[in-house]
């Protein structure tokens, strides 16, 4: 369930997939619920800062000395800059008072907010620099150019999270060659028929004013997550291959490939996401026998490494 604070209720719908809490029936905030909400799960600001600073305390509590910082929140899709930009000082506060050494992980915010309280059609642009260029959640960093937090340099990561069409079609991955295409995203692009083009040089610009400023800055930035099925669509959902199975040109691979030559000329570290294959939209490094259509049986089942996933991340993590 993502998570925002009093968040009623979390963005899914009914017709999404794989989900357990959906916007018609549960709600994290305790309330002001709409009527068919019946399953409440409350969860506030002063809960999160107590988490943190428990998560702070861990490294004595357990007598180990290689907890070294915190991702302070998933991907907070949901909030302006200066509402994310008060919890992220916040956040570091509450964390200073117990461990003054720990280095705080932050992630972007999304191109939009105010999309809960259970009008998710309805919602508020944020800045991300060029309009062609959207973010994935957690992944516009752009605002703290200007509004930075009040974060020590040495004890801020910035840990964008980045995806590519194996998570969302974005918009600026349609094929030229397709003008009734231009300006689609997601399932409107699939089930239009649209191709996909991974072009880097119209890929950079967006990733350099979402977060690869900061590098040039001198700031810390390891991306918190980046991934996904290099077959895509194969291997990843019912729906997606029954949508983009006319995308047969690991489009994916392309994506991740072209942003992994980016965090290595820049010097960026990143994670992968993830490391299990039962990651529903993104697999894993290690294969596996599951197929959602040919092989359900598959789930659970782990091979070896993905020999060409660890060739690429042996470019990013000089092995």
């Amino acid at each position: 369930m993502q998570v925002v604070f009093d968040a009623r209720p979390p963005y899914a719908d009914a017709d999404r997939d794989s989900y357990d809490f959906y916007r018609e029936d549960s709600s994290c905030a305790t309330s002001s619920n709409p009527d068919g909400v019946t399953r409440i799960q409350g969860y506030d600001k002063q809960a999160w800062l107590n988490d943190l600073r428990e998560l702070a305390g861990l490294a004595d509590q357990l007598g180990v000395d290689n907890i070294i910082g915190i991702d302070i929140f998933n991907e907070p899709w949901d909030y302006t800059w200066a509402e994310w930009k008060t919890h992220v000082e916040d956040a570091y506060a509450a964390i200073n008072e117990v461990n003054p050494n720990m280095l705080i992980f932050v992630q972007g915010i999304s191109a939009n907010a105010n999309a809960q309280d259970g009008t998710p059609d309805s919602k508020d642009p944020v800045a991300h620099g060029d309009e062609f260029s959207n973010p994935n959640w957690g992944e516009n960093l752009y605002p703290a150019g200007d509004d930075m937090p009040n974060v020590p340099k040495s004890q801020l990561v910035w840990s964008p999270h980045t995806y590519g069409p194996s998570v969302f079609v974005q918009r600026m991955f349609m094929d030229p060659s397709q003008p009734e295409c231009e300006g689609m995203e997601g399932d409107a692009a699939g089930d239009a028929g649209c191709n996909i083009v991974i072009n880097p040089e119209l890929l950079r610009p967006g990733w350099e004013e979402h977060f690869g400023y900061l590098r040039d800055q001198g700031y810390a930035v390891v991306v918190g997550e980046y991934g996904g099925h290099y077959n895509w669509p194969q291997g990843s959902s019912v729906r997606d291959i029954n949508r983009w199975g006319h995308i047969t040109d690991n489009v994916d691979e392309q994506w991740q490939n072209a942003f992994t030559d980016y965090m290595a000329e820049k010097n960026i570290e990143a994670c992968y996401w993830s490391i299990n294959p039962e990651s529903g939209d993104t697999g894993g490094l290690y294969e596996t026998t599951y197929d959602p259509i040919s092989n359900e049986s598959g789930w659970g089942t782990w091979l070896g490494f993905d020999q060409a996933k660890w060739s690429m991340l042996n470019r990013l993590w000089g092995m």
